[in-house]
């Protein structure tokens, strides 16, 4: 452009940026039309100098105009980004009018920074992006409130995750059991189920809970079925959590911090040492909670695996049908939730008692008492205040109509290493209830008493939550780095009855009690060898107590064997020995694995012999399942198998998706696309990735590669999902990005059209010969244009969507991309464009300044006959033109002068010969 008409343009943008006149209402002046031409283009509009999203567009040099059917994604992309609705609607309305660019951006268009009165925006034709700029007051700022996720949510669906656990022992007796846990979202809550069902106990189907959960605000309301295994958890009051057991229907509303977008995780951790490797199982209620394989020496679980609440626990760990390892451990595993200084949390119930889980009564008077509370009503507040950061009380009472239950709590919380609780409770009957635990660093301590002081001969409350007797839980933990190496102690004692109290004296045996001691330290040694040595003394009524001694030492031989030598010693004194081979990767793949394990050993308590074994542990998942498995086998015939297998299933008005991760609320990612390099994984392209932000913070990057992939999502968070095609070598003809909170029983859909964008280089004539020197592109397929010599261009177009090749206004024609491989086209030509004449011949008057006129004739895919008709013609003045690109061929008539009548008949007898379906607009290749 000349110095003068650059002077021009930004005087007409001055003149316009001012209100003088509006850039529709500027008449071009003779020259600069193509200034105010409108071109259709995909822009990127950054929010925040980051985050973009890429839309379809029409802009002049200094006005962009936003395509009407773009409008919901840009409204959704800024209230993602926290612009007020109302205001991210007016900004996109303006954007379909048109917005010019703010004369308030001073300097570099890329980086200039101002305070906007409203909204602005700053925008660049040739770099095709538009940077928004929003007032403070737009934005949707809390001013320090509390802020709570959207309510927008995704799509219904039906949540059902299913765990299944087998066993079978040597003698070919087999247990099997099932638990379920299914969500779906309706009527603005979820109804919730929880069942399990077993081949062996009593209850053969249990119902864990039955319920429907409405959030909302601050607030949650429940309605349902719920057991024991299933403690309420609404917020801060469940510092009031107790060991009481009973199952209820019941209404409850409480305070709730859910919808909050701050919440905190329990990094809390089991440990224990197993002198032999298996299969650990953590037993809740007579109910396998957890199972997972397990190393021999120490192990640990993390809580948040584990059933929330506090309960009784056991921890088994099977070397075959044997059992290696078992411990009893007081759980105490509450939630932390969001409160801050001076707020207070409620929870209010009223519902009506159900029958107990009479199993663990052996006597049916016993039972008799218990169900004279079945179907009492009863009514429960509870309370808990933050007094400063460090304290919260809590207060409660239970009542039913001749009796109470009331609780006081508090909880000290230092910091993340240093907490105490304390909890009392007094039933109308004088009994009471204590709970200490106490946090320090690697240490903790927890303890619980119930003082049994009603009358066993007549049902009371007490004996309904709590049981029969008094009894004692302590539990003490401490875990620590010392030197090399890794130390942990713990000691458990409970169940410590006063049986003399009991009505029937005939069950002095009813309830056990139980001691352990343990100990363990773990550490590197020679060779990189890892040595445990562990201590264990385990103390109950009916049996001897008993005390182990371990020595666990492991040596690698390389990256996947190892040797492994144990010693156990028990209490007669006796030393058990064993000596074994592993290797690793028995079988590896992307999916599975699978791992083995001969040992040859000596067992001095049993029978004094020698034997031989064989262990196999594997793993195998995909995108439906995940699945374990251990079997044991020994030279004296014992023998057992375990095994596992997770999977959840998505279901929707329309899809059904399998998934081996549980979670309440999936982010569904669909590519509609039949795009074969998205699952060929080829090093040569980029693929796409999806940025995934949980409440305004960036959480992961996820690589689009398959057709439907599910992600798990955290419950209760509003996740931000965008797509990013700017650093891959695809682009999306579908969704940019969603915004959804992650409800329970919901899923967030992302659908996507990712096809390739693909480069080729090609030279390009005129229909003279004479090499093209420019050539640009036009249309929504175009990416970029660059010239790498003299007359070869490379260029980048976006498979699927129209572009057009130019070159000073000609048209440039190349092969069909979707048809080839190669990405060097070769040479190809442009041709001038044709206007039609009064006969309806395709005509370009005065051909590349000369007097000459060129015709065009068509399109032919048989060169024969084409030759044929070229021949038809030799008494006539024609130059002929034939230009081929790909299979195609193209033929044009260069004359002096216009066709005479005579000429025109000729032509129109070739033009009947041409494929006339490719005459139109034969430039635009895809």
């Amino acid at each position: 452009m000349k110095l003068s008409a650059i002077a021009v343009a930004i005087s007409l943008a001055i003149v316009s940026s001012h209100g003088l006149a509006a850039a529709s209402d500027i008449k071009p002046p003779a020259g600069f039309e193509d200034l105010y031409e409108r071109q259709s283009m995909i822009t990127k509009f950054y929010m925040n100098d980051s985050d973009f999203i890429e839309l379809v567009t029409e802009g002049t040099f200094d006005e962009i105009f936003l395509d009407t059917d773009e409008q919901e994604k840009l409204i959704d992309f800024l209230k993602m980004h926290f612009v007020d609705e109302n205001n991210a609607n007016e900004f996109a309305k303006n954007l379909v009018g048109g917005m010019q660019s703010s004369d308030r951006c001073i300097g570099n268009v890329e980086s200039c920074q101002f305070v906007s009165q409203k909204f602005d925006v700053v925008y660049s034709q040739e770099d095709r992006f538009v940077r928004m700029f929003f007032a403070p007051d737009l934005m949707n700022s809390q001013n320090g409130k509390k802020q709570y996720i959207s309510n927008k949510v995704g799509r219904s669906a039906l949540i059902s995750s299913s765990d299944l656990y087998a066993t079978v022992d040597s003698e070919a007796n087999s247990s099997l059991s099932w638990n379920n846990i299914s969500t779906l979202h309706m009527l603005g809550g979820q109804f919730n189920s929880d069942i399990s069902t077993a081949t062996t106990g009593e209850d053969k189907f249990d119902y864990n809970e039955l319920s429907y959960t409405y959030a909302m605000p601050a607030t949650n309301i429940q309605l349902g079925y719920f057991n024991d295994t299933k403690p309420y958890s609404f917020n801060s009051t469940d510092i009031l959590a107790d060991d009481s057991n009973y199952s209820e229907i019941a209404f409850r509303i409480g305070s709730s911090s859910d919808l909050e977008k701050v919440n905190k995780e329990n990094s809390k951790r089991l440990y224990f040492s197993s002198p032999a490797a298996g299969r650990v199982q953590i037993i809740k209620d007579d109910k396998i909670v957890l199972s997972e394989n397990a190393q021999s020496g120490q192990n640990f679980i993390p809580y948040y695996k584990l059933p929330k609440g506090n309960y009784d626990a056991i921890i088994r760990v099977y070397n075959g049908e044997q059992i290696a390892f078992e411990e009893h451990r007081k759980i105490f595993n509450s939630d932390k939730h969001n409160l801050a200084v001076g707020d207070m949390d409620y929870q209010f119930s009223l519902g009506k008692f159900m029958e107990l889980n009479h199993e663990s009564f052996s006597d049916e008077a016993i039972n008799s008492l218990s169900r004279e509370f079945d179907e009492q009503m009863f009514a429960r507040s509870e309370l808990s205040y933050k007094a400063i950061d460090e304290l919260t009380l809590a207060a409660g009472v239970l009542n039913t109509k001749d009796s109470w239950y009331a609780k006081t709590a508090v909880n000290f919380d230092f910091s993340d290493q240093i907490s105490t609780r304390l909890l009392y409770g007094k039933f109308s009957n004088q009994s009471d209830y204590r709970q200490f635990g106490v946090t320090l660093f690697n240490a903790s301590v927890d303890w619980s008493r119930y003082n049994d002081r009603g009358d066993n001969t007549k049902d009371e409350l007490d004996d309904y939550l709590f049981g029969f007797g008094s009894y004692t839980d302590l539990s003490v933990s401490y875990y620590q780095q010392i030197g090399v190496g890794n130390a942990y102690v713990s000691y458990s004692k409970g169940r410590d009855v006063s049986t003399e109290d009991y009505i029937f004296s005939s069950d002095e045996g009813l309830l056990k009690s139980y001691e352990n001691y343990s100990a363990g330290y773990t550490f590197p040694w020679l060779y990189d060898s890892i040595i445990d040595v562990n201590l264990g003394y385990n103390k109950n009524e009916d049996v001897d107590s008993d005390y182990t001694v371990g020595i666990n030492i492991s040596v690698p031989l390389s990256i996947n064997d190892s040797v492994t030598v144990s010693s156990y010693t028990d209490n007669p004194g006796k030393t058990s020995l064993r000596t074994a081979y592993g290797r690793d990767d028995l079988l590896s793949s992307k999916n599975g694995s699978l791992s083995g394990e001969v040992g040859v050993g000596y067992d001095g308590y049993q029978d004094q012999t020698m034997s031989a074994d064989l262990t196999m542990s594997g793993t195998y998942s995909n995108d439906a399942f995940s699945s374990s498995a251990y079997a044991h086998v020994d030279s004296r015939g014992d023998m057992g198998l375990n095994g596992s297998l997770h999977t959840t299933q998505v279901v929707t008005s329309d899809d059904i998706y399998s998934t081996p991760t549980r979670a309440d609320s999936y982010l569904v990612v669909s590519n509609k696309s039949e795009d074969s390099s998205l699952a060929e994984q080829r090093s040569d392209i980029f693929n796409s990735t999806v940025k995934v932000k949980r409440n305004g913070d960036p959480e992961r990057d996820l690589t689009i590669d398959d057709d439907v992939k599910l992600y798990p999502l955290k419950r209760y968070k509003e996740y931000q999902v965008t797509l990013d095609v700017d650093s891959s070598d695809y682009y999306n003809n579908g969704s940019n990005g969603a915004i959804a909170s992650s409800y329970p029983g919901t899923v967030v859909d992302l659908n996507v059209d990712l096809h390739e964008v693909r480069s080729y280089i090609s030279i390009f004539n005129d229909l003279d010969g004479r090499a093209i020197d420019a050539v640009t592109c036009r249309g929504i397929g175009c990416v970029s244009v660059e010239e790498l010599s003299d007359g070869v261009f490379k260029f980048k177009v976006r498979m699927g969507m129209p572009y057009e090749l130019q070159a000073y206004n000609q048209r440039c024609l190349i092969p069909n991309l979707n048809s080839i491989e190669n990405r060097n086209l070769g040479e190809n030509f442009c041709m001038p464009q044709f206007d039609i004449d009064d006969d309806g011949y395709q005509i370009a008057k005065g051909a590349h300044g000369t007097d000459k006129n060129l015709y065009y004739v068509g399109e032919f895919d048989d060169t024969a006959m084409m030759k044929k008709l070229i021949d038809s013609t030799k008494d006539e003045p024609f130059e002929f033109i034939n230009k081929t690109v790909g299979k195609r061929e193209f033929l044009f008539i260069k004359l002096d002068g216009f066709l005479t009548a005579e000429q025109g008949s000729k032509l129109d007898a070739m033009k009947a010969y041409a494929v006339e379906s490719r005459t139109t607009e034969t430039y635009v290749s895809n």
